[in-house]
């Protein structure tokens, strides 16, 4: 049996840029406030272009990106958006599989499947 991983990356700040548009301009940080002692979850391209990586502290990701806007990861919208993607998935594997906790899901690669999906951006023959 083949399978394939499907990472789906920057899920939580895609969530943000759902709930509230607006932000689609400024630097995003996911992880809590800027002076919280927790650590970045997700960064948006600006944010990690100012050296912001994931696992870093709020704190100095706020000394290297001080436009960012910093949110708390939207658990629900992450959630409803990971679930939308293992649901294109189903209709082209009769076996998917989800690691709790993860962005990631795992299916079963048929032989001579074509999935062909505006939503995964590419057409895969496997």
């Amino acid at each position: 049996m083949r399978v394939a991983c499907v990472h789906i990356a920057g899920l939580a700040v895609q969530a943000a840029l759902i709930e509230n548009p607006r932000l689609n301009d400024r630097p995003l940080v996911i992880g809590g406030s800027r002076f919280d002692d927790g650590s970045v979850i997700d960064a948006s391209v600006d944010a990690t272009a100012c050296g912001v990586v994931v696992g870093m502290s709020l704190r100095k990701a706020h000394s290297l990106c001080p436009d960012a806007m910093f949110l708390p990861r939207n658990d629900v919208m992450c959630d409803e958006l990971f679930h939308s993607v293992l649901g294109v998935l189903d209709r082209f594997s009769p076996v998917v599989d989800v690691e709790e906790g993860l962005d990631e899901g795992f299916f079963h690669l048929a032989p001579g499947i074509w999935v062909q999906q505006g939503d995964l951006e590419d057409i895969v023959f496997v």
